[in-house]
């Protein structure tokens, strides 16, 4: 699984987990060799 398909779904897991529907919108944060998963947006919709 490639990273970004790997935060797409940890992200998207994450919300799902504290009761919201989907996720909005999520970024990715390199910090020397790591990567994080940061600025997560989860919302109740599926609006755009």
């Amino acid at each position: 699984k490639s990273n970004l398909n790997c935060a797409h779904d940890t992200a998207e897991d994450l919300c799902r987990r504290a009761g919201y529907r989907t996720i909005r919108y999520w970024q990715l944060q390199t910090v020397g060799t790591r990567v994080y998963l940061a600025d997560i947006l989860c919302t109740r919709s599926d609006e755009k």
